[in-house]
């Protein structure tokens, strides 16, 4: 048959009291039980043996032929006591005059999937980054954090009311990478996308600078989960660093500009003095006294410091 060859569900079927009446690689590959040691046993061998317990299952049972089917997410228990999360499915079987002939259990193992979304609402709790859960088609954000709609000046209300929708909150010019986004997770194996940059519309129509990342869900094509990074401080920093630097070049070719007019003005008179005192040397020099010579000489050293310091400050 072809659910012998189902192994990541196991599929068996319950006679109308409860009791397993097939079995096979399925739920043998998940539950762990032999065909021998499971035919014949109550399906309750998989579930917390508490009174709770029971009761629950009864009401499963009940539910299924009221209604056909019924569906239950909680704990069941492998072989061995091992527990796990388990995605339980019971469909009534029924002859052709209605009467009930039993069941057929559709049991899949979900902790995986149940630790990675306890770990998602964990991060979204914590309100560090904006996190929502997305529809791709119609564009619905089924549910998001507190810091997600401070971002765009939401209420938990407008969520609710469908008034939040990602597509309506996301610019024309902006749409294109959300497909490339949507794309990028279908071919994925890790059903994700790179981080990129776009904008976000507010409440009160303002841009938002954002940096977004998106997830799909394990299975699914349509759905899964955004994280979202406010980037509009980070932008402004950005900015006043551009502008920094925009003054800095404009200060420097100011002090380029000034060094050369100061270079100018400082050791013009200095080469006058200078050849002053060249031309007093050359024809005072034996009319002086040994005096007036050493004035001389102190006031040729004190020329060149000066010239030497005038360069330093300059260079």
């Amino acid at each position: 048959m072809l659910i012998d060859n189902v192994k990541d569900y196991a599929i068996f079927t319950l006679d109308a009291f409860g009791f397993i009446t097939s079995w096979g690689k399925g739920p043998e590959e998940v539950l762990h039980y032999k065909a021998d040691e499971a035919i014949g046993q109550h399906f309750s061998m998989f579930c917390d043996a508490s009174e709770k317990g029971k009761l629950e299952l009864e009401l499963e049972l009940a539910r299924a032929r009221q209604q056909g089917h019924a569906e239950v997410d909680d704990w069941r228990f492998k072989k061995g006591g091992i527990r796990f999360w388990a995605s339980s499915y019971s469909t009534a079987l029924r002859d052709k005059q209605g009467n009930l002939l039993g069941f057929i259990k559709v049991i899949r193992d979900i902790t995986e999937q149940r630790q990675a979304e306890e770990r998602i609402r964990t991060i979204m709790d914590s309100n560090l980054l904006g996190m929502f859960f997305w529809e791709y088609e119609s564009g619905k954000i089924t549910e998001a954090n507190n810091a997600f709609l401070q971002l765009l000046g939401c209420t938990r209300e407008d969520l609710l009311v469908g008034r939040v929708n990602w597509r309506d909150i996301t610019p024309p010019e902006y749409q294109h990478l959300d497909q490339q986004c949507y794309e990028q997770m279908l071919q994925d194996p890790h059903r994700k996308c790179a981080p990129f940059e776009k904008h976000f519309l507010t409440k009160a129509g303002e841009r938002v600078d954002v940096l977004v990342a998106g997830a799909m869900f394990p299975g699914e094509q349509d759905s899964g989960v955004a994280f979202v990074l406010e980037m509009t401080e980070l932008k402004q920093a950005e900015q006043a660093l551009r502008d920094s630097q925009q003054q800095l070049l404009e200060s420097n070719r100011d002090l380029a500009q000034f060094a050369a007019i100061a270079s100018h003005d400082l050791k013009a008179p200095l080469r006058k003095v200078s050849i002053f005192y060249d031309m007093i040397q050359e024809e005072a020099q034996a009319k002086l006294s040994p005096e007036a010579l050493d004035i001389l000489e102190k006031t040729d050293q004190s020329i060149t410091g000066m010239q030497s310091l005038i360069s330093d400050l300059l260079t």
